[in-house]
């Protein structure tokens, strides 16, 4: 697959990898999982999204006291959250949930321009 992409050359190398991630992950085993704690907080958007885009995903929320046992075990990348797992892969930081949530609900442009702005 890495070859087949490096002799196609995409003009989009980024937009390519975040399709290619989204149809890996799209199947019904590869259900995206919210993890955050029982608030609206950084994750809120990327829940909103979820639902505006009527994408299944399951919405686990974690006590406080949870989380702290979890992340001393090192379950979280960064040891923080939001964490958004997708077929096995766990990716953090909310802006990044986002991004992946609104790609998958046909909320987020496709014109490179329209998507910063």
């Amino acid at each position: 697959a890495l070859r087949a992409l490096i002799e196609s050359r995409p003009e989009n190398v980024e937009q390519f990898l975040l399709d290619h991630f989204a149809k890996a992950c799209s199947s019904a085993t590869n259900k995206p999982v919210l993890w955050y704690f029982p608030l609206g907080g950084r994750a809120e958007a990327t829940r909103l999204a979820f639902f505006l885009g009527d994408v299944d995903f399951e919405d686990k929320r974690i006590p406080f006291p949870e989380f702290g046992i979890r992340k001393a075990a090192g379950e979280f990348p960064l040891g923080a959250l939001p964490v958004l797992q997708v077929g096995g892969r766990m990716a953090c930081q909310s802006i990044s949930c986002l991004r992946y949530a609104g790609k998958l609900a046909k909320l987020y442009p496709e014109a490179p321009l329209t998507a910063l702005m």
